[in-house]
């Protein structure tokens, strides 16, 4: 237990590093690419209004990204991480509710929006299954870049971090949102054709789409171009 919390510890970490006693965010180099992708199909990053629907404290991969955007809000249930969001993110608008509350509640659109959740299954919620087929298509612009957080294939690494990815209540649940029959192993463009559907059904079409790697435990941007 106390290697695995570990792991995770290190996971979160990504880009950060230890000064004295602080933590000191560094340049996350996934996001740098994906930012570089997007520039190369001509979104004009800096002219964009994004939302980070699960914040945490900041650090994993929001800094990179936060002074290149034209306004940043972030959304983050703990209330304890609020002042750790406010250093970390000085200049982003900092919202302290539910997010799967909150996507239904804001009146505000966004045309960036970075899904950062969490693996697995927490309390009534799994991976971000619960803001589709509908909810995050309320938030977006006509034009909108969404990045989502998944896991392609579900093997021996992916599981040194997260064991509990094998409870057959997950993977039942990967499975059905997938449309997929082996829930080990769902090829990205098979996850890219889900998402489409689900734009699809939402008003939008998928202009274009890719996928970078993170980092060792399997996770994958996925990201999609919509527009109406």
């Amino acid at each position: 237990m106390v290697k695995l919390l570990l792991k995770r510890f290190l996971y979160s970490l990504g880009r950060t590093r230890f000064k004295g006693y602080t933590l000191v965010a560094q340049r996350y180099k996934p996001m740098l690419r994906l930012l570089d992708e997007l520039g190369r199909r001509g979104v004009d990053v800096a002219a964009l209004d994004a939302l980070e629907i699960f914040g945490r404290d900041g650090l994993d991969h929001t800094t990179t990204y936060a002074d290149r955007v034209r306004t940043l809000e972030v959304w983050e249930i703990d209330e304890n991480l609020h002042p750790r969001l406010r250093e970390n993110l000085p200049k982003a608008s900092i919202r302290i509710a539910d997010s799967y509350a909150e996507v239904a509640r804001t009146e505000r659109r966004f045309d960036f929006i970075v899904v950062d959740n969490a693996i697995g299954i927490y309390g009534d919620h799994c991976d971000h299954f619960g803001l589709f087929p509908d909810k995050i298509f309320s938030i977006a612009r006509d034009e909108c870049v969404l990045v989502l957080n998944v896991i392609p294939r579900i093997d021996r690494v992916t599981l040194k971090y997260f064991p509990e990815l094998m409870e057959r209540d997950y993977l039942e649940r990967r499975k059905q949102f997938y449309g997929a029959d082996d829930a080990m192993h769902i090829p990205i463009d098979r996850m890219a054709g889900r998402y489409r559907g689900f734009a699809e059904q939402n008003g939008f079409r998928v202009a274009w789409s890719f996928h970078i790697k993170r980092r060792g435990a399997g996770v994958e941007y996925l990201v999609l171009g919509i527009r109406k």
